[in-house]
């Protein structure tokens, strides 16, 4: 994996040197909650959270059932005003009021998928179950989660899914060498659409988000949802995702991500330029608070973190300064009790032995069937 010192070479020294003047906000003694909340504030300021509508423009495309699993799909109108659609599953019986979950998907340098990793059990293309086997131990999880009682929203981040880039000249995508050409083409444009979306004013992380808090306001708005019970759950990119609306959107009562968590500017020195998009970075926010803080800014509510020991994509040492630096904002909250975060064997991935503990944990926070 090609590392950010091969990308620019002698200007690596200097990216480091800027790293060493960088001065984040930290919390006086006994004042965390002031803190917290001016970050917070400061945050949904920043990406634009805070002119977002309340409820949110949608229609329902179609509704079917899949291994006994309700899909209904939706269509919704998102941070830039076009239309997208996204998956809301049901649990096989029962009116509800059921809590819900919003779902996020990964990243993983692959554009194609979206939700659909997420949602796809019956039929899914050979692809797509490999891709699935990779990040999901092969589980389908929205369903599975549907199946144990949740509501489950999934959405296509901006450039992923249904919302990718499309070309003229795209080659049939039935061989895998041609995914992966597409995927490498499509990782390129990454900076592209960045450059465009700066030039209006807005960003890609700031699109994002935006769209992730939408998502939220669709499935507190589905007649079937208990809008108080309400959990965000991701890996990787998606695990990311969920710790921001865990610190900055009261209606998320827990969040649990797996791989998603590390220290951006500490992880200049590992192999950064594969584990970093701009769909993550915000310098105005990343330049005042890490990842760690923001989602801290959601304490007391409970939070799950599960981080893989040999994680290829976030080096050992950005991830376990992110993680320190999580328990001592829970601890000067005073909130030790609401965090669950563990270094676990293996790597970067959300396996079934991932699965039956966040399952279980999730169930324990949103009291389903209770």
């Amino acid at each position: 994996m090609e590392s950010l010192r091969d990308r620019v070479g002698s200007l690596f020294d200097e990216l480091l040197t800027a790293r060493q003047q960088m001065r984040r906000s930290q919390p006086q003694p006994g004042a965390f909650e002031a803190w917290a909340s001016e970050g917070k504030s400061f945050a949904r300021a920043v990406l634009g959270l805070e002119d977002l509508p309340a409820a949110v423009l949608a229609e329902v495309q179609s509704e079917e059932i899949q291994a006994g699993v309700r899909r209904r799909t939706l269509r919704y109108q998102t941070a830039l005003g076009s239309w997208a659609n996204a998956d809301l599953l049901l649990p096989p019986s029962g009116t509800g009021p059921f809590p819900g979950v919003v779902l996020l998907h990964e990243h993983g340098g692959n554009y194609l998928w979206g939700r659909r990793s997420l949602v796809e059990e019956e039929k899914a293309p050979a692809a797509l179950m490999e891709w699935q086997q990779l990040c999901y131990g092969g589980n389908a999880i929205g369903p599975a989660l549907a199946r144990q009682g949740f509501a489950v929203l999934a959405a296509d981040a901006l450039l992923f899914g249904d919302r990718r880039i499309h070309f003229d000249d795209e080659p049939s995508l039935s061989n895998p060498q041609r995914q992966q050409e597409l995927n490498k083409r499509l990782w390129h444009h990454e900076e592209t659409v960045q450059r465009a979306l700066a030039a209006l004013g807005t960003s890609l992380a700031r699109v994002i988000t935006q769209d992730d808090v939408r998502a939220v306001s669709l499935l507190a708005q589905q007649p079937e949802v208990d809008s108080s019970r309400l959990a965000a759950l991701g890996f990787s990119f998606g695990g990311y995702r969920a710790l921001q609306l865990y610190g900055l959107d009261d209606r998320i009562g827990c969040a649990a991500s797996l791989c998603g968590l590390t220290d951006f500017a500490a992880a200049l020195d590992g192999p950064f330029y594969g584990g970093v998009g701009f769909t993550m970075l915000e310098a105005a926010l990343l330049a005042r608070y890490s990842t760690a803080d923001i989602a801290s800014f959601g304490a007391p509510k409970p939070l799950l973190v599960l981080l893989g020991e040999t994680d290829a994509l976030y080096p050992g040492s950005a991830r376990d300064q992110a993680l320190e630096t999580l328990r001592r904002r829970f601890a000067e909250a005073g909130a030790q009790e609401a965090l669950t975060g563990a270094v676990v064997e293996g790597g970067h991935h959300f396996g079934k032995r991932r699965q039956a503990q966040v399952f279980p944990w999730l169930v324990r926070q949103l009291y389903v069937g209770g």
